[in-house]
């Protein structure tokens, strides 16, 4: 059974994007991005944290929670973190179709608005500073001219 609260929580949520986002061109898949103070204003819950949460503690949810969330349009079991450098990849990876070269200039917006010359900027610092996966470094790595130093950028 679920805990009363949490289960008025989603059902806030839910009531929430049916009602009020129905009504625009919100897109769902990025609901955590929408403005906080408007979220808490509207149904009085920190939304993104709250969603958040859920994605760290699923294994502790029962199946019937699981399913209950999975209800929320655009929902995924992914960690903002993790849905970022998805739409990272995919706009470095636009970028090099587009330009044949992964080398973005600093202040580059992609078409659909991601600031991926910033974004680069920030990746290569995490690199510097060991708090990238093998993975990650791997990923980026098999773009053919892909630096770790804006300096081969230019």
């Amino acid at each position: 059974m679920f805990d009363v609260k949490w289960l008025k929580k989603v059902d806030a949520i839910l009531e929430y994007i049916n009602s009020e986002l129905s009504e625009t061109n919100f897109n769902n898949s990025d609901f955590h991005r929408y403005p906080y103070e408007k979220k808490i204003c509207l149904i009085d819950i920190d939304v993104p944290r709250f969603l958040e949460y859920q994605i760290d503690k699923k294994e502790s949810l029962t199946v019937s929670q699981q399913a209950k969330l999975e209800q929320i349009p655009g929902w995924n079991w992914k960690k903002i973190k993790e849905k970022d450098w998805d739409k990272f990849i995919l706009s470095l990876t636009e970028y090099f179709d587009d330009n044949g070269t992964a080398k973005v200039p600093a202040k580059f917006i992609s078409s659909s608005e991601f600031k991926l010359g910033s974004k680069v900027s920030e990746v290569r610092k995490m690199y510097k500073h060991g708090n990238l996966s093998s993975e990650r470094i791997h990923q980026l790595e098999s773009f053919a001219d892909w630096s770790w130093s804006p300096a081969d950028d230019y």
